[in-house]
């Protein structure tokens, strides 16, 4: 590795092939991360996209907050370091099963986690935001070894969420500096709309960041956000004592309709104009993808299951 690059493989064994890649790397656009999945005999790019600011954001990403943010006061910098220790010291006993799953995934991440928590007591900061702004941003380094390491927190929109939420939220900031960013397909895709259920849901089952806030401090932890964090599938290890993944939709009527399951959803991915960025139009499964109009018109499909009875990749 080299400063500003970073890479890790994802193989079933240790002498198998690379099943998935991720790349980290300053660029003169900015960070990009490519993700690549093998798929019928080779490595095939899934995303690559220059990292924005909402892509390591909570709430909207909104450049004017960033810009305005200044040291934090004493106490408030003694508040959000003692509850920055809780959520770590938290999420440690939650994450550390990726130290007992023996997979070379899991032992890379456990070790940039670990590595991180280091880094952090010794030049981790954080900066305070004027009132208005009610997010947090990571605006460290894109993982262990490339700082700096800072959070940036709308103080006062922060401490008036429950205290599961607060932890949760620290956490879920320091979770980039270990995982990278947001997926594109997830930030350019109506599952980023916060107004929207079954967008939520699949939100926090494909996109790692929130799967592993979900399953550490969620009040509802569910095998899905314990597998997409484990980077497990839903019937394997601890993962599979968990409450299960489906979800409803009820009418007044009394019909109902599944909008969540094991299956979590399938995306059509497009590489926007740019060429820098990719689109996704989502749908329940990968069968109700491979027959749009978005796959006609030159997207792909990529499912996002979790489920151990996956019937289509």
């Amino acid at each position: 590795e080299r400063d500003g690059y970073y890479q890790y493989s994802v193989r079933s064994s240790s002498d198998g092939p690379v099943e998935e890649r991720v790349t980290l790397e300053d660029t003169a656009d900015g960070r990009r991360q490519t993700v690549e999945r093998w798929y019928e005999g080779s490595l095939r790019v899934l995303e690559s996209a220059i990292l924005q600011d909402e892509q390591f954001t909570q709430g909207p990403g909104i450049s004017e907050c960033l810009s305005q943010a200044v040291s934090c006061s004493a106490s408030q910098q003694a508040m959000l370091e003692s509850s920055f220790r809780e959520a770590i010291l938290r999420g440690t006993s939650c994450m550390s099963s990726l130290s007992e799953q023996g997979t070379l995934e899991s032992q890379e991440i456990w070790s940039r986690f670990q590595a991180l928590k280091n880094l952090w007591s010794r030049a981790g900061v954080f900066g305070c935001m004027p009132a208005a702004c009610t997010f947090a941003h990571w605006g460290g380094g894109l993982t262990p070894g490339t700082g700096p390491y800072e959070i940036k927190i709308g103080y006062e929109g922060w401490t008036g969420r429950p205290r599961n939420q607060q932890l949760g939220t620290l956490f879920h900031e320091f979770m980039h500096g270990v995982l990278g960013g947001h997926l594109d397909v997830v930030v350019n895709s109506e599952i980023n709309s916060p107004a929207d259920r079954r967008g939520r849901l699949t939100r926090r089952y494909v996109d790692r960041v929130d799967a592993c806030e979900a399953y550490c401090f969620g009040t509802d932890p569910t095998s899905c956000s314990c597998a997409k964090c484990l980077g497990l599938k839903a019937c394997e290890g601890s993962c599979a004592s968990l409450a299960r993944c489906s979800e409803f939709e009820c009418t007044g009527s009394g019909g109902c309709v599944a909008i969540m399951s094991e299956a979590v959803g399938t995306a059509c991915v497009k590489v926007e104009p740019d060429g820098k960025e990719q689109s996704a139009t989502w749908y329940s499964n990968c069968v109700a993808c491979e027959m749009s109009t978005c796959v006609s018109e030159g997207g792909t499909c990529q499912s996002f299951s979790l489920s151990c009875q996956e019937s289509c990749k």
